[in-house]
This record gives C-alpha cells, sequence and structure tokens, in this order.
C-alpha cells in the first residue's frame, strides 16, 4: 500500500520496489493508474480499514450549528475556506460556531485569526490538541464535520472515516480518496476552492436539517460496511491470491531482464523477441508487460 505523494512523485526507490512487487494493494482509486503503471502484477483497490468506538450519537442540529474540523490545522485542512465561506453569509455568520479541534501552529492560528476578521466571520475556536476523551464531547457538540483536504497527501483518511461513522453531515474536497465516498453520502466541494461550495452546504442545512441528519445516517451506515476490516480481509485475500499467481510471471522476467540490460539489449531486440515468445507460451501475457517494461532498468533492482 502506497501514499499517493510516494506513488506520484520522483521516488525512485519506492517505485522500484513496487516494481519488483507481485501485486499492490491500494487504497483510493485515484493513485491505482500509478500503481498499475510500476507494479507488473494486479493492483487492488481496497478501502482503508479502520473503526473507532465512543463517538456519540448526532443530536437533532437547532439554531445554533457548530461545524468542526478535526486534526492538525495546516493549510491543507482548508480551515481559512471554511471561515470565508461564513463571513460571506448573514446567515452563517449568526448562526454557525466553528470548532478546530487540533493542534495548530501559531503563525498558522493568527494567519486565520486575521481572515475572520477580513471577513467579518466570528473567529473560530481553537481547542488545541486534547485526549479522546475530550474529542468525544467535542465530537458530541458537533453538528457537521469539515473534512476539507487539498492537497491530500494520503491514500485513506481515517478522520474522514470517523466522521462518517460519527452520522454527521460531512464537508470534503472532491478529490483523492474522498471523491471514492458516493455523491449522496457527503457533501462535495471542489478541492483548491472550497469556499463557495461550503457556504452552499450549510445553507442547505440550515434550511432543511432532517435531510442533513438523514444524510449522515445513511453514511455512517455505509462506513460501517465499506471500511470495516472484516471487509478489507475478505478483498484482501483475493488479491494475495492474484499476486501469487503473478509471481512466476513477474520474478523469471525480471531475472531475465536484469541480465538482458546487463547485456545493453532492449525489447526490440530478435533475441529478447524470442525468449518474450517462449516464456509468454510458458507463463502467460503476465510475463510480456514484466519482461518488456524492465529488461533495460538493471540499476533499479541493485
Amino acid at each position: 500500500n502506497w501514499r499517493v505523494g510516494q506513488m506520484c512523485g520522483d521516488d525512485s526507490a519506492v517505485t522500484s520496489f513496487c516494481a519488483l512487487s507481485s501485486g499492490v494493494v491500494v487504497h483510493s482509486s485515484h493513485y491505482k493508474a500509478a500503481a498499475e503503471a510500476t507494479c507488473s502484477g494486479p493492483v487492488t483497490t481496497i478501502p482503508l480499514a479502520f473503526t473507532i468506538a465512543g463517538l456519540p450519537p448526532p443530536s437533532p442540529i437547532g439554531d445554533r450549528v457548530v461545524v468542526t474540523t478535526v486534526g492538525h490545522a495546516n493549510r491543507n485542512k482548508r480551515v481559512d475556506e471554511v471561515i470565508r465561506a461564513i463571513g460571506a453569509s448573514a446567515r452563517l455568520r449568526d448562526r454557525v460556531l466553528y470548532v478546530v479541534a487540533g493542534p495548530v501552529e501559531a503563525t498558522e492560528r493568527e494567519r486565520l485569526l486575521a481572515v475572520a476578521r477580513c471577513v467579518g466571520a466570528r473567529p473560530p475556536y481553537f481547542t488545541g490538541r486534547v485526549p479522546d476523551e475530550v474529542l468525544h464531547m467535542i465530537m458530541a457538540g458537533t453538528d457537521v464535520v469539515c473534512c476539507l483536504r487539498y492537497p491530500a497527501q494520503e491514500g485513506g483518511s481515517a478522520s474522514l472515516i470517523s466522521a462518517l461513522l460519527s452520522g454527521r453531515p460531512t464537508l470534503v474536497s472532491n478529490h483523492a480518496s474522498y471523491a471514492d465516498v458516493p455523491d449522496d453520502l457527503v457533501l462535495k466541494c471542489p478541492p483548491g476552492n472550497e469556499a463557495a461550495a461550503v457556504l452552499q452546504h450549510l445553507e442547505a442545512i440550515l434550511d432543511d436539517p432532517d435531510s442533513a441528519h438523514a444524510m449522515g445516517e445513511k453514511a455512517r451506515k455505509y462506513a460501517q460496511l465499506q471500511y470495516s476490516p472484516f471487509t478489507y480481509v475478505d478483498r484482501l485475500l483475493p488479491a494475495l491470491k492474484a499476486a501469487t499467481r503473478s509471481r512466476p510471471a513477474v520474478l523469471t522476467a525480471l531475472g531475465i531482464g536484469r541480465n538482458l540490460g546487463r547485456l545493453g539489449m532492449t525489447a526490440g531486440d530478435p533475441a529478447v523477441e524470442r525468449l518474450d515468445a517462449a516464456c509468454v507460451a510458458l507463463l502467460g501475457e503476465s510475463f510480456r508487460e514484466v519482461l518488456t517494461e524492465k529488461n533495460d532498468m538493471e540499476s533499479a533492482y541493485e
């Protein structure tokens, strides 16, 4: 399993290790193509397995709406976009309290307070780092969870799963693993420019809190199954079998490819084509995929 930042970056050690694998599991579809481009064995998408105990159930949404962002409040959490959305709406300014539950650097805190002053929004309430029992108390008073991310640096998000399991309507940026959640279960916002969509979604919650509550409950049931460790194992076992089946072709092709690379031979060489035909007849088409891609990459395996 690879983080998207690793898979899409230039880390040759990571991509070479993936190339040596007989199979790869990714936790989100958005970086499956990167894994497939590197690994010649099967690549399987299995959502992250995660559970959390002790989350309080949501209460009916009343006149005052509490929106909470959980986690380290760095810039990719898009806290400033939520503040701008609240400041741009008289209804939200009057009725929404924004809580940032987690550590925040002093410079970032001052920047966010300056954004609030600039747009006329009530300053967010910063809790700092809190223990689990306090976080559960904060969640008990939360009506909407904010899981915005841009850029997304992870293949799967435990905080997103926690939000869904809490049964509360959840705001997400519509990319990376967040985009994998069905549209009718979360409130999606364009990544990198979330404020207008946040405003629209929060006002819709004010207009129809029952529908928002129903969405949160539907998302909770989805998350209980989708991110269950039992579901993960059920999906992992076939992936392991597929990787095992591909292993002879992968190992054979890598071994031959290493030797051909040392001899300076490339995929178009007649000798390579003869070897290819013979091994495909024995091991199947998966051999050809490895051999043609890896025979000139000797340095990657040393």
